[in-house]
């Protein structure tokens, strides 16, 4: 929800949102407000698509979430400095830098100028995803700092909130100031992230959807290192043979160890270089496939995230399994016999 708590319908109950900004606790407060567009190109007129136009206080977000990958984005392309023409100027998720957009408003022509694109994390930054709904969230996205929507008017917009900020707020005095409204009311809608946090965690499905993820990876571990400890026993006679061998021509216990690892060394090579890399390189394979707003229930997908810890203990875990299997067939030679091992060979031969 971007915030500490949001205020969702701000525009429609400004009344309820200026006390709520000035609630005690209520550090920093940021609008966000958003309209659905069908603009045209201003060059030859071609359709560009329905996009919603979001605006946002750039300045007030960067000062109160730093991090803000929108917030960034607004700072670095001017946008927070306020505007001197008479477009609007806007970063957009399609078209090119320097791209005229045009819409009729109230009759009246509006004219958006793409000043630069809208980075992937920008897009989604969870400050507009409060007035981004799943529809809204598959159009293209055109963001706008609120300096440069001051000509609109609060009934233009199709969704507002008032996002708040403060670590000291007191969630009873927030819903004391928040009038209740009769079901199907046009009244505003207060949400707080603890809250929200907090049903998410006892939400059933995605206690389920966290077990069959946890089950499903431990069975692909296992299948795998039961692939690698199959081709381990199913080569080890072979190794066997040779070890003993070279024993009959002088070959030591120590040298012995060694032949063994360097005749594993090429599957251990490949089974944790190709092992690591795809474990890293999944996530974003799978990404475009996988729309986890369906159990998220939010308008922007959460960040998906490499567990590169866990990765790499995997690794680390065969590179054990490897130690641990030339320890035994090390012993195991040196308890079998050269006689046994070398008429085992003989009888392989014939």
């Amino acid at each position: 929800m971007g915030a500490d708590a949001s205020f969702l319908g701000a525009g429609r109950d400004p009344g309820t949102a200026g006390r709520l900004a000035r609630a005690r606790g209520v550090r920093e407060t940021v609008a966000v407000r958003q309209l659905r567009v069908d603009p045209v190109s201003g060059t030859d007129g071609g359709r560009y698509g329905i996009s919603s136009l979001v605006g946002v206080d750039g300045a007030k977000l960067r000062g109160a979430v730093g991090s803000s990958p929108a917030a960034r984005a607004l700072y670095d392309a001017g946008l927070t400095r306020g505007g001197s023409g008479r477009d609007i100027r806007v970063l957009a998720s399609e078209g090119h830098t320097g791209d005229v957009l045009t819409f009729a408003l109230h009759g009246k022509e509006t004219r958006l100028r793409i000043v630069g694109p809208l980075p992937d994390d920008a897009a989604n930054d969870a400050a507009l995803g409060p007035v981004r709904g799943a529809a809204v969230a598959r159009q293209h996205l055109l963001v706008a700092d609120n300096r440069d929507l001051r000509a609109f008017a609060a009934a233009d917009f199709e969704e507002t909130a008032l996002l708040l900020y403060g670590a000291r707020m007191d969630t009873e005095a927030l819903r004391s100031l928040v009038p209740r409204s009769a079901p199907g009311a046009a009244g505003g809608e207060l949400r707080i992230r603890a809250e929200e946090q907090a049903e998410a965690a006892d939400d059933r499905l995605i206690a389920a959807v966290t077990v069959a993820h946890t089950a499903c990876t431990a069975l692909a571990v296992l299948l795998a290192l039961l692939a690698l400890v199959l081709e381990m026993l199913l080569s080890a006679p072979a190794r066997g043979r040779t070890t003993a061998y070279l024993r009959t021509l002088g070959l030591g216990g120590r040298a012995a160890s060694a032949l063994h690892l360097l005749q594993l060394l090429p599957l251990v090579l490949a089974a944790v270089a190709g092992g690591v890399a795809l474990g890293l390189v999944l996530p974003s394979l799978l990404g475009p496939a996988l729309d986890l707003r369906e159990f998220t229930g939010g308008p922007v997908a959460p960040d998906r995230h490499v567990d590169v810890l866990f990765t790499a203990a995997l690794g680390a875990g065969i590179c054990l399994l490897v130690a641990l299997a030339v320890g035994v067939e090390t012993w195991l030679g040196r308890r079998r016999g050269l006689g046994a091992a070398l008429r085992l060979g003989r009888a392989d031969e014939h």
